[in-house]
């Protein structure tokens, strides 16, 4: 067992946990890093027209996507390469943190008088240099081989600094990881009064809840005289074990939490056409009615039916192809397509009619006209659900770091290692930081007049 670790588990440590080794790591994942910004899933169609790339691939073809698909550099921050190097690194600092705890417990060591280079005139005794720091608040203690060597300690809570931001970033990748592999992003859909429990991943996978979700009611405020929305709010019910734990409203700035889950609100827009009531202002002969239309369904008008044919919730027009066409599925710009029919089923006209139109539209040859009104049953509304249980780990890790750089640069740990001989301080300092925001040893200089 002592060969086996002295042969293979000893040198391993020790490069796993060398400053060389995490160099080499950081450096790699920097590279990794801007591979990644510059290659994605989205970009990869636009870099293989790049003149260097279209040398070694032809351009018509996914060839250039796949061999770079083959290497995992296609969604380079879940790769195994970048996984492994960030687990390398996660140990390497492991390492480097327990390799401190001697230090951070003892501070900087003696060291042999001969070891004292810095020399200054001193008329007193030693006994005047370790009052100064008895004075000053420092940590004054003896070395036991020699006892007219003092070691004088200020700040001694600033050596665990490092081991403090160490442990910060540790617990960060920690929740990173817990996060990446146990949590999950995705959307969920859900129309008015429907209970659903099923969250889809961008990748189409579905993830079962152990809660679901009810949707109540949709409101949507439009800016006046505008298409543009201004507010929308879901009120939604959370269902568990057949009864209601929770009813909230949920906005844009206001997302909620339950069981670590957390929906945003991301989007809207309409129901099935089926469900959807379209309130249609009819105006003929100085009369008006309005009516509320179904999608498809025939409404009797006089002698004439009137059909909604079509819907659309954001229309936009193709000049070059001379049609109009569903921009999305948001309710940016609805609009319906009605026809009207004689009473034996002959087509008379057809035509888009615009929500956010101000006048109706005027139909001469038939002496009517229709003002497409409201739009009532509307909705769906979409969350942004996501699920980190890792996020607690993270914040506690940001914490953590932002304690230990306080530590370092705050409390920037100083040792003062001294003896008086024959008329000479001789003396060395030591110190975490060579640029310290408080150089604790300043006032040592000024009292004893040393340049």
């Amino acid at each position: 067992m002592k060969n086996f670790y002295s042969l293979y588990i000893k040198p391993a440590v020790k490069i796993l946990g060398s400053i060389k080794f995490a160099f080499i790591l950081i450096i790699s994942l920097i590279i990794l890093s801007i591979i990644g910004s510059i290659i994605s899933d989205a970009s990869i169609d636009k870099i293989k027209y790049n003149f260097i790339v279209s040398l070694f691939f032809d351009t018509s073809s996914n060839e250039f996507r796949d061999f770079v698909s083959t290497l995992g550099l296609l969604n380079i921050y879940t790769s195994p390469l970048f996984i492994t190097l960030l687990s390398l690194f996660t140990i390497n600092l492991l390492i480097c943190t327990f390799k401190l705890f001697p230090f951070a417990k003892k501070g900087f060591p003696f060291i042999d008088e001969s070891a004292l280079k810095n020399e200054a005139a001193f008329k007193d005794d030693i006994s005047a240099v370790t009052d100064f720091f008895y004075k000053e608040g420092w940590h004054v203690s003896r070395s036991h081989e020699n006892n007219n060597l003092v070691k004088a300690e200020h700040h001694k809570p600033g050596r665990y600094g490092v081991i403090i931001t160490h442990f910060g970033i540790i617990f960060i990748m920690i929740g990173a990881f817990i996060g990446h592999y146990m949590g999950f992003s995705g959307s969920m859909l859900v129309f008015e009064n429907q209970i659903l429990n099923e969250v889809e991943k961008q990748n189409g996978e579905k993830i079962q809840l152990n809660f679901a979700v009810k949707l109540n009611d949709f409101n949507i405020e439009f800016y006046e005289g505008s298409k543009t929305a201004k507010a929308f709010t879901s009120n939604i019910s959370l269902i568990e074990n057949d009864n209601e734990v929770k009813n909230v409203d949920i906005n844009v700035n206001n997302p909620l939490k339950y069981k670590d889950v957390v929906f945003y609100q991301a989007s809207y827009g309409q129901s099935p056409h089926n469900d959807m009531v379209m309130n249609v202002l009819i105006s003929k002969d100085n009369k008006s009615e309005t009516v509320g239309l179904k999608y498809g369904k025939a409404y009797d008008f006089n002698d004439y039916k009137i059909v909604v044919r079509d819907f659309y919730s954001d229309i936009a027009y193709n000049s070059q192809t001379g049609e109009y066409y569903n921009k999305s599925y948001n309710l940016s710009n609805p609009a319906l397509y009605l026809a009207v029919y004689d009473k034996d089923g002959r087509g008379l006209m057809g035509g888009w009619l615009l929500l956010y139109s101000k006048e109706p539209t005027y139909v001469e040859p038939l002496n009517m006209a229709f003002q497409f009104k409201e739009l009532k049953d509307v909705v769906y509304s979409g969350f942004s659900v996501k699920y980190n249980p890792g996020i607690s780990i993270v914040y506690f890790g940001g914490i953590l770091l932002c304690f230990g750089v306080v530590f370092i640069y705050l409390l920037n740990y100083t040792a003062i290692i001294f003896t008086v001989s024959n008329g000479i301080l001789k003396y060395k300092v030591f110190t975490h930081r060579k640029f310290p925001l408080v150089n604790p040893s300043d006032k040592f200089y000024k009292y004893f007049n040393i340049s």
